[in-house]
């Protein structure tokens, strides 16, 4: 007999001279022959006995497993008789034969119990990081510090601030919105641009429109492009871009006017030319007084007024005057309680006595801004100080500039007939003054 196999694998015994018992008995379920005749039958038999009996005698299997004790590694364990790596443990209870430095494999997962670091695990041997995960359910094997990752997202649950969101896992600001998804990821106080302009919506007062995020006013008009009066909570619209709000614009869609002091509906800049006179507003002939009821010839600019002595005819009675001299003196100040007061003196050079009358008025910008009348008896070779008083609405604290070549008077001395119809010698027949 050439060998057998044990544990799949074939042995050839050293010494194959030796006859073994079981040789002998598979020796004897031989069928004999029919030309061997009973004499070679016995022959065999005794043969046979005498080589069983030389067995016995030579060979020794102390546990009797078929292998002798000086080809079988294991002579006392009728279990083992071969220890292919040397390990000392038998190839039949050895998980790993040919592995000396593995001999069992508790859970059975092919990984021997001394290299597996999980032995009662089927399911791991290896945890390379050593975090006590197992590399097979370890979703980072080599990171110490992690080995989730619950939402798949390649970040490890311990580091991820969003573990069960697949979509985020940093939070840089700490705000509670992933980065991600965070339009300002360093900004605690903001998280979201619905409008795409570059201000959070917390802080953009316009979040819906990409034009706008600043009300410094806080009038609901956007500093960039709505409101033109950024800093004026009154204003935000300039139609006619003269500068002047609408709200305060009296000519919103006119550039060349805001403004009508007087409310006759003319704007002071150049429509109305009589801003503080709301019956006047146009003078054609540049002469100061306006068209509408000042100016009674609008095309002359050298009259104005029907001469009070003819009344327009230019003819009048002869008549004879009491002479006179005049002056007149602008007044004003915390003296006169800041209203101004126009003074004209008139003095009666005459023999006779009699009643001066006397018209003053201010001219301020080819404008006739006031007009008072006053009359008074003066006895011959005295002399009498006419006060016309301003009203408030041209008070010196609203009409700081007017001075002393603003002021304007007429005297008109007492008269009387003296002859026939001749050229009026106030006007020289032109029916004007």
């Amino acid at each position: 007999m050439n060998g057998e196999k044990k544990n799949g694998k074939r042995r050839t015994n050293k010494r194959s001279e030796k006859i073994k018992p079981r040789d002998i008995r598979s020796l004897l379920k031989r069928k004999i022959s029919p030309r061997f005749s009973g004499t070679r039958i016995v022959v065999i038999l005794t043969l046979t006995l005498v080589i069983i009996l030389a067995g016995c005698i030579f060979t020794k299997d102390s546990d009797g497993d078929g292998y002798p004790d000086e080809e079988d590694m294991f002579p006392n364990d009728p279990e083992e008789w071969l220890d292919t790596d040397g390990d000392g443990v038998g190839d039949n209870s050895d998980a790993f034969p040919n592995d000396p430095a593995e001999t069992s494999d508790t859970d059975g997962d092919g990984v021997g119990g001394n290299s597996d670091q999980f032995p009662e695990d089927p399911s791991e041997w290896q945890d390379t990081d050593k975090d006590g995960i197992g590399d097979n359910s370890d979703a980072f094997s080599n990171d110490p510090g992690e080995w989730l990752d619950t939402d798949g997202d390649g970040v490890g649950d311990n580091t991820d601030a969003f573990p069960n969101d697949p979509g985020e896992w940093l939070d840089t600001d700490g705000d509670g919105v992933g980065d991600n998804t965070d339009a300002f990821p360093n900004d605690p106080a903001e998280a979201s641009d619905m409008d795409g302009d570059g201000y959070g919506d917390l802080t953009d007062k316009f979040p819906d429109n990409p034009e706008e995020w600043l009300d410094g006013d806080k009038d609901g008009y956007g500093d960039n492009v709505e409101d033109k009066f950024p800093g004026n909570p009154l204003e935000w619209a300039d139609t006619d871009g003269d500068g002047r709000g609408d709200k305060t614009d009296v000519f919103p869609n006119d550039p060349t006017e805001w403004w009508d002091s007087d409310g006759d509906g003319y704007g002071d800049n150049q429509a109305d030319c009589f801003p503080s006179d709301r019956k006047e507003w146009e003078d054609q002939d540049g002469d100061g007084y306006g068209d509408n009821q000042q100016d009674l010839f609008p095309d002359d600019a050298m009259y104005h007024l029907i001469c009070s002595e003819c009344n327009g005819t230019g003819k009048s009675l002869e008549k004879d005057y009491l002479k006179y001299n005049s002056s007149g003196f602008l007044k004003t100040g915390p003296t006169y309680n800041i209203r101004y007061h126009l003074a004209v003196t008139v003095g009666n050079e005459d023999t006779e006595g009699g009643v001066f009358k006397v018209e003053a008025w201010i001219i301020h910008g080819g404008e006739e801004l006031y007009r008072g009348q006053d009359e008074h008896f003066i006895d011959a070779g005295e002399s009498y100080e006419f006060d016309i008083i301003v009203p408030h609405s041209i008070s010196y604290k609203k009409w700081p500039s007017i001075g002393q070549g603003n002021l304007r008077h007429k005297v008109m001395p007492p008269s009387w007939v003296v002859g026939g119809e001749i050229t009026c010698p106030v006007c020289g027949g032109t029916g004007k003054e």
